[in-house]
Order: structure tokens, then sequence, then C-alpha cells
């Protein structure tokens, strides 16, 4: 049985996708949900009137060109992100004209460098039993190709001559 499908409007043509099928518009609005939830004082700032004066100043002042590439750009972005310094969020020295292709890639940048190593590092997980409790079994079925196995009961059970 196939899966439900749904109307939506993609690139302004009617089409029945899939019913997991999500736009980027979808989940950009799940992301600004979530967001909204958890940091309110964030989204709410750009709101504001001052921002709003703000961004215009910026925009003005860089022609609404981005200052990466040179294309028209629409996006004022913080340099150092107003995540991390919140003092200076309304600074004008602090702010840059974008286009979304060089806003997206400096996201990217910025989140990869915060987030880095987040996944990767190593996990120690020890695996404790009596012997012939299917340990060995448990860590064959579980391990990848990266995944350093120390044998401790197999150390103990050698014989150094």
């Amino acid at each position: 049985m196939s899966k439900p499908k749904k109307l939506m409007v993609i690139n302004g043509r009617r089409q029945l996708v899939p019913i997991d099928y999500q736009t980027r518009t979808e989940t950009d609005k799940a992301y600004n949900q979530k967001r909204n939830r958890e940091n309110k004082e964030y989204v709410s700032f750009y709101k504001t009137t001052a921002w709003r004066h703000t961004r215009e100043q910026v925009l003005l002042r860089d022609y609404s060109t981005c200052v990466r590439c040179g294309l028209e750009g629409n996006i004022v972005d913080h340099i150092v992100p107003s995540e991390d310094d919140w003092e200076d969020r309304l600074n004008t020295d602090n702010l840059e004209t974008l286009c979304q292709r060089c806003h997206n890639l400096k996201t990217r940048r910025e989140w990869v460098k915060k987030n880095k190593g987040r996944e990767r590092a190593m996990q120690i997980h020890i695996v404790v039993g009596y012997p012939a409790s299917g340990k060995s079994t448990y860590v064959a079925r579980h391990m990848t190709s990266h995944d350093l196995v120390y044998d401790y009961d197999l150390l103990t059970s050698l014989v150094l001559v």
C-alpha cells in the first residue's frame, strides 16, 4: 500500500506529494516556532523598532550589496553572532549585509565551529559480565569499523612466559 498524498504548491505549481514530504518553508516554520518557544527575548528583538532602524542604516551603508560576493544583499547579519555577544547586537560595526547564499554559508560555518566534535567525540562503553555471559557476542553485534575493543578477559587469560 502506498503512502497517502497531500496537495502542495511547489515552485508555483500544485503537486501531489507524499504525506511526509516537507518543503524548506515548512522546516523553517517548525524551526522558528521551536526557537520562539525556547528563546522569546532573542526572537522578539528582531521585531523591535530599534532593530528595524539599525537594519535600514546598515543596508544603506552597504548599498544593499553583499559584502562577501558583491551581489544584491538583503540580509543584515551579525559578524559576531548576537547569541555570543548580546550587548553588541545594535552596533553597526558588528553588522554586515549578505545575500542569502553567503548568509547560509556563514551560518553553516559558525554552526560547525560551535558544534564541532559534539557527535564525533569518542564514546567509551564498558561491557561487564560473567565469563560466557554473552559480552563478546554483544560487542560483535554492535561494534562499528572505527571502534577499539579492549578485551580484559582475553588479556587476563594469556599466560606470560
